[in-house]
């Protein structure tokens, strides 16, 4: 009984080239965008492979953090004249996140791809820098409004304490609790905190006299 071949393995193709110079130097950017530490480091990498690449003659980068308003610069050192020359910003959304200046020895059109392609994947990352921003300084706004409510609520008790047990005002134990605070060089939230452990111990006391 003889073995029945499968069309499929009967067949042979040819071999598809997908290692070009452009995939590659994609690859390589994209493999920096994930590993990078810092977008100044991510900047001169990049620059670093973008230049290396064969048909390079020359390139710039401008990575730039809209939230905070840094500026990243780095640049390929000219290796000969280029062909084909572009100047494309990195934009997503309408918000500009830095400039690729890049010259090149390859056709216009192969040039022009390449450097659409970089420009996406810089564009891209420099978002996703920026939005990682955005959402640090949420976050420590989001803290910062707790820990102030958080002041808020203990200088207000440790307020009424002393209205209660000390006879003052609201204006006298807001500004006794302010003087102490700079005569001990301690927190407005620390003097208020001991006042109503004192006022606590008091009670204590007092309860089981």
């Amino acid at each position: 009984m003889s073995a029945v071949q499968s069309p499929l393995s009967a067949r042979t193709f040819p071999p598809v080239d997908f290692e070009t110079e452009a995939t590659q130097l994609i690859r390589k950017i994209s493999h920096l965008a994930a590993q990078a530490t810092s977008p100044e480091a991510f900047a001169a990498a990049a620059a670093r492979e973008i230049a290396a690449a064969p048909t390079t003659a020359e390139v710039s980068l401008t990575l730039r953090n809209p939230v905070t308003g840094e500026v990243w610069q780095a640049s390929g050192q000219p290796r000969g004249r280029g062909t084909s020359e572009f100047a494309l910003d990195l934009e997503v959304r309408g918000i500009r996140y830095g400039r690729l200046e890049l010259r090149t020895t390859a056709s216009a059109a192969t040039a022009l791809t390449l450097a659409q392609t970089l420009a996406e994947q810089l564009a891209r990352y420099a978002e996703l820098h920026a939005e990682r921003t955005r959402q640090q300084h949420l976050i420590a706004f989001g803290l910062a409004s707790e820990q102030q409510l958080r002041r808020q609520k203990m200088v207000a008790r440790a307020s009424g304490i002393l209205i209660a047990e000390r006879g003052m005002s609201q204006i006298q134990a807001q500004s006794w609790i302010e003087t102490e605070a700079r005569r001990q060089r301690r927190t407005l939230t620390a003097i208020a905190e001991k006042v109503i452990e004192q006022s606590s111990q008091a009670n204590w006391l007092k309860a089981t006299a």
